[in-house]
């Protein structure tokens, strides 16, 4: 029986592929930062409150306005039905079900149109794109299908590296795409001069910036 979040660990343990395992549970290069945020969490406590009337207690909060029973929120993850054959739709679903909201990724391995018909609230994970129009047209999609928030990633112009999942050879297989990216159109690449950096001048030359998009 799974009952905790580690019993649900150590079942996906048990099930998935070890390459998939590895996207799963790995962080960037050495997971300094994964292992530090896990310790964070783990520091955080309750504090009791004894001999006090908890009658009229409640989870019940707002989230940007609206209300909400708690403050359980599904982050956004990627190319979910590596783990599942249904998806980001059995998340959509597992999400309506516990009033939780979710975030569905810009890398979605399920279009939103299909998810869209589900009950329940759900935000959007948009990664700025190199031109005004694609973004625009990711914002559109999304609110289109029920997005009612937008939930800004700047820190991923180009992939990271993730040891753990170079070790296990991890690569997407042809039928689990993001989707939302697939459908926009690919600008040209420009050739780099002697000299220039792959990763400077060929990549992160097309990081968001402040002074574009505050013009």
């Amino acid at each position: 029986m799974l009952t905790t979040l580690s019993d649900f660990e150590i079942a996906a343990s048990k099930r998935l592929p070890a390459d998939v395992l590895a996207y799963l549970e790995g962080g960037a290069e050495a997971e300094r930062s994964a292992t530090e945020n896990r310790a964070a969490f783990g520091r955080i406590g309750l504090f009791p409150r004894l001999l006090v009337d908890c009658g009229k207690g409640h989870t019940r909060t707002t989230i940007l306005g609206a209300d909400a029973v708690h403050l359980v929120m599904v982050a956004p993850m990627a190319f979910q039905r590596l783990f599942d054959p249904q998806g980001e739709t059995a998340m959509a679903m597992a999400a309506a079900a516990q009033d939780a909201v979710m975030v569905l990724s810009c890398q979605t391995s399920v279009k939103p149109e299909d998810i869209a018909t589900i009950p329940g609230r759900r935000w959007f994970q948009l990664y700025m794109q190199e031109g005004h129009d694609a973004t625009m047209s990711l914002v559109t999609r999304a609110v289109s299908c029920g997005a009612s928030a937008l939930v800004v990633t700047l820190d991923a112009p180009i992939n990271g590296l993730r040891d753990r999942e170079v070790a296990a050879g991890f690569e997407l297989s042809g039928d689990i795409r993001p989707v939302m990216l697939d459908a926009l159109p690919q600008p040209p690449r420009s050739q780099l001069e002697t000299g220039q950096s792959v990763v400077f001048d060929g990549m992160m030359v097309f990081a968001p910036k402040w002074v574009i998009w505050n013009a």
